[in-house]
């Protein structure tokens, strides 16, 4: 549990600021390699009882592996639980990932006991005055958020 504690990080959801945990690393570390040499030894040891040269085979795939868990574990836990929003996906694509939100949304409007009880408060868009020419710009209406 510590281990675990000490690998993950909190923060907000960028969207609908609801609380979350994410991993730090998304990348191998000292240990993780440390990691795969032990146990592609003890593999080889244990169906072959002893060291041959087909233990850096067993230990680059254990790399592999190693590394293919770490890279879906980040990337799962950067994804909101609540609105669904996805950091990744909104940086190459903003009306892919608006659509995963509405997706979600639509999800969440559906079941009573969500929003009811756990109700999400998203953000809202505040007139912006400009000093030029004392005229107000808005931004998108609070339709056009909840669209999103």
């Amino acid at each position: 549990m510590v281990y675990t504690e000490c690998m993950s990080h909190s923060g907000f959801c960028a969207f609908c600021r609801s609380p979350k945990v994410y991993f730090k690393r998304k990348r191998l570390g000292v240990l993780n390699v440390l990691g795969a040499f032990v146990g592609a030894m003890a593999l080889n040891y244990l169906f072959r009882y002893q060291i041959d040269p087909i233990v850096f085979v067993i230990f680059v795939a254990n790399l592999f592996a190693i590394e293919l868990a770490i890279k879906i574990r980040w990337r799962m836990s950067l994804i909101c639980h609540e609105c669904g929003f996805d950091p990744v996906i909104y940086k190459r694509n903003p009306e892919v990932a608006c659509q995963m939100v509405k997706a979600k949304m639509d999800e969440r409007k559906a079941d009573p006991i969500k929003t009811i009880f756990f109700p999400l408060s998203l953000p809202k868009r505040r007139e912006v005055k400009t000093a030029d020419r004392g005229l107000k710009k808005t931004s998108r209406t609070t339709e056009e958020l909840s669209a999103l």
